[in-house]
């Protein structure tokens, strides 16, 4: 059953609506928006592009400028010696020149440019789909940023009710020392007390202060010192279908496996192209015309690995290794996850328990230290004696404030695992 926890409210924080505030789901939304990995989307499509416009190419009409000069010292020559036949033949130039434009126009190529297509994009998918992976640790480090100032700020609003208790009950008690009560000494007790709690508030200010400057560095903006931390509208999910981003990752791996299988395969189907040549030179195609000569040439042809000693086989077996490598590691990832929502689970069970604990020995602890309070005003109970106990009051409050922030930090931290958050 879908369980609904109302974490806003819970606490009343002085002047709260007199202060800024920010909820956890701005920050993870800032956090994800002032990523530098985000900006490599853009690098990775354009990318893509260009690699899918080269493969594409391969289907253009190639043009090829081709040139040469020579000089040869010895060439063809034919005589006849017999007086009867006076013919003679031309000599070759020994001096040779030519320039030429090759031209190649692909006819058929077995389907390899189309399953270069389909790699680069299984290619392109995955590593998208790693920013996703790597957004969403940034998304576990903010939330425990978000939680540690959140615990931090509701330590420092119960330190703050006990200061106020503390001097209050301090003016109570300089009236009984004035009256003769009271003792002296148990208002300088009261006194160190208060040192001791102020002290306390200063060092939350300071941990809080460094806990959020860093959170500013993952926001990408500047936080007021006094601005007051919301608690979130958190859900359980219904299913325990793991949505990580991870699990895509590695299904898209596996995919660029399988595409580079079928690449490989259409590697050694064969290639029908069509060719020509055009050009000037001497000698042209004639070798014993020794005056400049335009020539050209037309045809087709065919090219065909039809042996490879078995490399293309040996290809497919290592992509399939790795394929497994791949997954493996997404059923290693899957228990992993599986056993951390367990964790989390059993964390929220406990601390509904304590929490349960704390609310009875919460409203004891409220009688007892009234009690207290009213023996240390008539000088039946010392000031030393009336701090213990108040402290185990004070102590109680802040059990009680941990444990519903570790609660709601649970339930986050549960959605985080499952990648609803």
């Amino acid at each position: 059953m879908k369980q609904l926890f109302l974490i806003a409210g819970l606490f009343i924080f002085t002047g709260l609506l007199a202060q800024d505030s920010i909820r956890f789901e701005n920050c993870l939304e800032m956090a994800v928006e002032n990523s530098p990995r985000l900006k490599d989307r853009q690098a990775i499509n354009e990318e893509a592009s260009l690699e899918i416009e080269n493969i594409r190419s391969a289907w253009y009409p190639s043009l090829v400028l081709n040139g040469k000069v020579s000089y040869q010292s010895d060439v063809v020559s034919l005589e006849i010696s017999d007086p009867a036949f006076p013919f003679s033949f031309p000599e070759m130039p020994h001096e040779q020149f030519g320039i030429n434009i090759d031209l190649k126009q692909t006819i058929y190529d077995g389907g390899l440019s189309k399953q270069k297509k389909g790699y680069e994009q299984a290619t392109t998918a995955a590593a998208l789909q790693k920013i996703d992976v790597d957004i969403h640790s940034i998304k576990e480090q903010v939330s425990n940023l978000y939680f540690t100032i959140l615990l931090l700020q509701e330590n420092r609003n119960t330190l703050e009710i006990a200061l106020e208790n503390l001097k209050a009950r301090e003016k109570v008690l300089a009236s009984a020392v004035e009256n003769g009560i009271a003792e002296q000494s148990d208002q300088q007790v009261l006194a160190v007390e208060i040192l001791s709690v102020m002290q306390s508030l200063s060092e939350l200010d300071a941990a809080r202060l460094g806990a959020l400057q860093m959170l500013e560095v993952y926001m990408g903006v500047d936080l007021e010192d006094d601005i007051v931390f919301r608690m979130p509208y958190l859900e359980i999910p219904e299913s325990e279908e793991i949505l990580r981003p991870e699990m895509q990752l590695f299904d898209l791996q596996a995919r660029v496996f399988d595409a580079g299988k079928e690449l490989s395969s259409v590697k050694r189907l064969p290639q029908v192209f069509a060719f020509g040549q055009a050009g000037v030179g001497m000698p042209g195609y004639n070798m014993l015309n020794d005056q400049v000569d335009s020539y050209y040439m037309l045809g087709a042809g065919l090219q065909w690995n039809i042996w490879d000693w078995k490399t293309t086989k040996r290809d497919k077996q290592i992509l399939e290794q790795k394929k497994q490598v791949v997954l493996n590691a997404s059923e290693t990832f899957s228990m992993k996850i599986s056993a951390a929502s367990q964790k989390e689970i059993q964390n929220m069970h406990h601390f509904r328990n304590a929490l349960n604990l704390d609310d009875q020995m919460l409203e004891m602890r409220i009688g007892i230290t009234a009690n207290a309070a009213s023996k240390l005003d008539n000088g039946i109970l010392s000031a030393s004696d009336y701090l213990q106990i108040f402290n185990e009051e004070n102590r109680t409050r802040i059990g009680r404030s941990t444990h519903k922030i570790q609660l709601f930090k649970a339930i986050a931290n549960y959605n985080l695992i499952l990648g609803t958050l």
